[in-house]
């Protein structure tokens, strides 16, 4: 037998623990059935996805695509979201509110998924359940290619349990809910078969088999940065060979790093990378503040991931001082029956699961870059899956030597902790995905409706100045929604990003925005998108926007909390709304010398 090779064909050590009795193992035929139901239950839980309208950004794709965006880009440059050279254009639109940095930049180098988002609109026009069942697609090719790596790491049952945890996990819920967000997919898809072939040249020794994975490679770096997650992954695989020379592993090294060196290579050169924004921090051009965020982010994903805290497609929303203490209890809850796992297992196979457990916590460290959320887990799911795959494997079907000291509590506990980890990902997990589906569909839906309404009342779109006094996440999008070609209006402002906002008429051209004594305009500091700590704001600044200027009258914490708002048309001539938790509506100002309160 080749090192490492372990599948049930090969003898009960595949499919049983070592020093038990033999197991029936998994047939083939079981197997593929047991997949299929797997694939289907997925494609259940992830059905609202299909019928979800253009999500943020898929709305900017679809302008850029179209043509009609305020800036040019061709099929390799969707993901040029902010640059430098455009920045005066989105200010003069309105596409950028007035607290966002002087220098804000965001670019994103992904040119495999840009000219895959980028031919379908070209090929198939703007059709968003077109482009939600190609996802549907890469999200297949991810889960057999997680499957056939796992079946090169573990037993057939062990590998099946993990496929299961793998493939509907809320990891993958935003990847097929909003199209722009699809690199992951393409991402784990890629990279998941590379880690197969390169397992498999470990095994063969065959040139072929290291080219293939080279290949892989370069296609999964050409999905964009989330290729970075799998570093820990080739180091862990490396590490694991036993009886091999430095150079065999500088060579396994060099299939992963040297196409993920050229893409570091090139996004440095071509500037790529965020500038002045809180909610993504660049590594690379921001490290301290990368490292001051990196811990609390870390932990809210290690609770997403191993409890699936995630409540939200946004994240937990529980108190990080819970979290903290979840993942601390979580953490030392698994030391022993992991422990009891890896001593079950021939080495190989021991080093080669220790190297799956250090590559999903690895895979963490990129994405720290960026506010946590489920959406950004899919590769440290990736190794996670198969760990709790031989653990649940091991306490539903394993034996445990009888003899040993304390060897009843130790198999007590092994129940209790398999328990809540098969409750988390086989219950908690799924219905999340299935709720968190259907939440982003209801709430896409009823975005775009409220938009069509809101133009269908706007004789001319291409003449209209739009202020949104009150926004969610939404708003910042609704320029691009309100026209099938993405063709946006005059002018769009978001002047508020908040929950609770008073707007107290001021005059036949002013208003002013009121916050609570210890919120703000919008969200300042750590998550803020548009700006950074850098430059705060302060008492008196005065900007310009689009047919008026804001200036801020009081700071709560440090952040507006008090904004005036002068307007060179009177306001009745704006086109005033709110976005709501249904989408946006119209309003109407109050009389001067009167307010008007707005919450969701």
């Amino acid at each position: 037998m080749a090192s490492g090779d372990f599948s049930d064909s090969k003898g009960a050590a595949a499919s049983g623990s070592v020093g038990g009795p033999q197991r029936r193992a998994l047939t083939p035929r079981v197997d593929r059935v047991l997949l299929a139901l797997v694939l289907l239950l997925g494609a259940l839980l992830f059905a609202p996805t299909v019928n979800t309208p253009f999500l943020f950004d898929d709305l900017m794709h679809s302008s850029m695509v179209e043509g009609t965006f305020v800036a040019e880009r061709d099929a390799l440059s969707l993901y040029d979201f902010v640059t430098e050279p455009d920045r005066a254009a989105y200010v003069e639109k309105g596409h950028l509110p007035w607290w966002s940095h002087p220098e804000l930049s965001i670019r994103f180098l992904r040119p495999l998924a840009s000219a895959l988002r980028f031919g379908e609109q070209r090929l198939f026009g703007p059709s968003a359940p077109l482009m939600h069942l190609h996802s549907f697609l890469w999200w297949v090719l991810s889960v057999l290619s997680a499957r056939a790596l796992y079946r090169r790491i573990a037993s057939a049952r062990a590998a099946l349990i993990a496929v299961a945890i793998f493939a509907l996990g809320p990891w993958h819920v935003f990847p097929l809910a909003w199209i722009a967000n699809r690199e992951i997919l393409l991402t784990l898809a890629c990279g998941a078969y590379a880690l197969n072939w390169h397992v498999r040249w470990q095994r063969s020794g065959q040139s072929r088999d290291a080219l293939i994975a080279l290949l892989l490679y370069v296609l999964c770096v050409a999905t964009g940065e989330y290729a970075m997650c799998l570093a820990g992954y080739v180091v862990g695989l490396e590490w694991a060979r036993s009886g091999v020379g430095v150079r065999k592993r500088v060579i396994g090294l060099a299939l992963y790093f040297t196409p993920a060196l050229i893409y570091l290579a090139l996004r440095a050169t071509f500037g790529y990378g965020t500038v002045a924004s809180s909610f993504y921090i660049d590594p690379l051009a921001a490290p301290g503040q990368f490292l001051l965020r990196a811990p609390e982010r870390a932990i809210m994903l290690l609770a997403e991931g191993w409890l699936t805290l995630g409540s939200t497609p946004w994240g937990t929303t529980l108190p990080k001082g819970m979290v903290a203490i979840l993942v601390a209890c979580a953490a030392l809850a698994l030391l022993g029956p992991l422990r009891q796992v890896a001593a079950g297992l021939p080495r190989d196979r021991r080093r080669l699961l220790l190297a799956a457990l250090f590559g999903s916590l690895v895979a963490i460290v990129p994405v720290l870059s960026v506010a946590p959320a489920p959406r950004l887990l899919g590769a440290s799911a990736l190794g996670m899956s198969i760990v709790l795959g031989c653990l649940l494997d091991h306490a539903w079907f394993g034996t445990a030597a009888q003899s040993a000291p304390g060897s009843r509590f130790r198999k007590e506990w092994l129940g209790a902790v398999a328990t809540l980890f098969a409750f988390a990902h086989f219950v908690h997990g799924p219905a999340r995905s299935a709720l968190s589906a259907r939440e982003l569909r209801q709430s896409s839906s009823a975005f775009a409706a409220s938009t069509a309404r809101i133009a269908a009342d706007v004789p001319s779109l291409t003449g209209a100045q739009f202020m949104v006094l009150r926004g969610m996440g939404g708003s910042f999008f609704g320029p691009f929604a309100l026209h099938p070609r993405g063709m946006a209006p005059k002018s769009w402002n978001v002047l508020a990003l908040t929950g609770h906002v008073l707007v107290k008429r001021t005059g036949r051209h002013s208003i002013e925005l009121i916050t609570g004594r210890h919120a703000a305009l919008y969200p300042c500091g750590r998550d803020n998108l548009f700006r950074d700590e850098s430059e705060p704001l302060a008492v008196g600044d005065s900007l310009a926007i689009p047919g008026g200027r804001v200036t801020v009258l009081e700071l709560a914490h440090g952040c507006p909390r008090r904004a005036a708002l002068h307007f060179d048309a009177p306001a009745d001539d704006i086109i005033w709304l709110q976005e709501k938790f249904m989408g946006l509506e119209r309003l109407t100002l109050p009389e001067v010398g009167f307010g008007m309160p707005l919450d969701p």
